[in-house]
């Protein structure tokens, strides 16, 4: 998946066997064989509060 294709509230994209990306839903089950994998891509690095000075 290039970055150009990672929408910018981030993703769950599911590597199949068979070598293609399914994108998942937010809240989504699926099955995976041995080889797949998932992969979670977060919006930002985050953070909490204010930087400091």
């Amino acid at each position: 998946m290039s970055s150009a294709a990672i929408p910018l509230g981030g993703c769950t994209p599911a590597r199949c066997f068979e070598g293609q990306n399914e994108i998942l839903p937010g809240c989504a089950q699926t099955m995976l064989e041995a080889g797949e994998a998932i992969t979670v891509i977060t919006p930002t690095g985050g953070g909490f509060g204010a930087p400091e000075a």
